[in-house]
């Protein structure tokens, strides 16, 4: 079992690196895997509505009428 002392000198530095592993975490979920997975050039920023579209799940915006 852990001392509180020990939890207390812990605690901080912890919370320190899953804050910076949260933040390249979510940075990596939310742009750089559907630029992956539809391997789009660099600057172009695909969403997840983007890759649902290219497999299937979902309808693509219809086309402007004139």
């Amino acid at each position: 079992m852990m001392s509180f002392f020990r939890a207390k000198q812990l605690g901080p530095p912890l919370a320190r690196w899953g804050a910076a592993a949260g933040t390249i975490g979510f940075f990596l979920l939310y742009e750089e895997v559907p630029q992956l997975i539809l391997q789009t050039q660099y600057g172009i920023f695909p969403g997840y509505t983007d890759v649902a579209i290219a497999f299937g799940f979902m309808k693509g915006p219809a086309p402007a009428e004139e």
